[in-house]
């Protein structure tokens, strides 16, 4: 079955999409009425549903002649993310940034303040703009970040963290970890000496893409708001391409238990980062 959030999938689906639509619209259509309805031809619309089958979208029913079809929970769920998308391509670059092998469900989009990157140094900003603005107003990140993008930017964002009195749980690759202490040792060092953070890292390289949880809390310490964010890069992790973040609690839900399964199998590793001395 094909995930939420596969790229190559959703990719198939807003190209197709009009095809899932009169599936939606006439459940148990066959094959003729799925071929009038839209303008592919018979063979195509058969290659598909077949393709669209395999990847657990359409529900076939063979029991008698002719084949008809019908969505499942799964394809009406990637039908409202594909149309979202078709109707506002402002969010197609950041489908596309989403690596192809990487989940990612369709309500964190939907539901979420997007900002998307392009080639314009106006729109980049306003990428980084919607992360800062969404670390300025939480109390507590439980966060993961696969890698870095620039030198200035993890400054930016240390010198954030501690203005705004945060409180982080980090979650990083083994790789980015000593990449991290070398680069940006003093400066990580005063981070952590300030500020209530944790560090952990794991021996991997399959995060596909930077999250978190953002907590509020009130004068004594209780959460009384939380929000998600979801940051996509380019290939070398050197951009960030697009930002999504949301208040929905499907999607803050989704983002605590993945946190949850990157930090139970790290290492934590806020002692080397506070320590005087570090073997080189």
């Amino acid at each position: 079955m094909g995930k939420v959030g596969d790229s190559e999938l959703l990719q198939h689906l807003l190209d197709k999409h009009s095809l899932l639509r009169a599936i939606a619209d006439e459940p148990a259509a066959d094959l003729s009425t799925l071929t009038a309805k839209t303008e592919y031809s018979k063979s195509t619309v058969n290659r598909t549903l077949n393709e669209l089958d395999d990847h657990g979208v359409l529900q076939t029913d063979d029991s008698e002649k002719p084949h008809t079809y019908s969505l499942t929970f799964f394809g009406r769920q990637l039908l409202s993310w594909a149309e979202e998308g078709h109707a506002h391509q402002r969010y197609r670059s950041l489908y596309d940034a989403i690596p192809a092998d990487a989940t990612l469900p369709s309500f964190v989009l939907t539901e979420g303040s997007v900002e998307v990157a392009t080639d314009s140094t106006i729109a980049r900003h306003q990428v980084f703009d919607q992360i800062l603005e969404f670390v300025s107003r939480v109390d507590r990140f439980h966060v993961v970040v696969p890698n870095l993008t620039r030198d200035g930017t993890f400054l930016h964002f240390a010198t954030e963290v501690i203005e705004n009195d945060l409180s982080v749980e980090l979650v990083v690759p083994d790789q980015f970890f000593e990449f991290l202490w070398e680069r940006f040792g003093d400066e990580m060092g005063i981070m952590f000496r300030e500020r209530d953070i944790t560090a952990y890292s794991l021996p991997t390289d399959d995060i596909p893409y930077g999250f978190g949880v953002g907590y509020i809390e009130d004068e004594d310490g209780n959460i009384v708001d939380s929000e998600a964010a979801v940051v996509c890069y380019d290939e070398q992790y050197h951009n960030a391409n697009g930002t999504v973040v949301t208040k929905s609690p499907q999607a803050v839900a989704w983002a605590e238990a993945r946190y949850d399964r990157y930090r139970d199998r790290a290492t934590e590793r806020t002692g080397d980062l506070l320590a005087e001395n570090r073997d080189a």
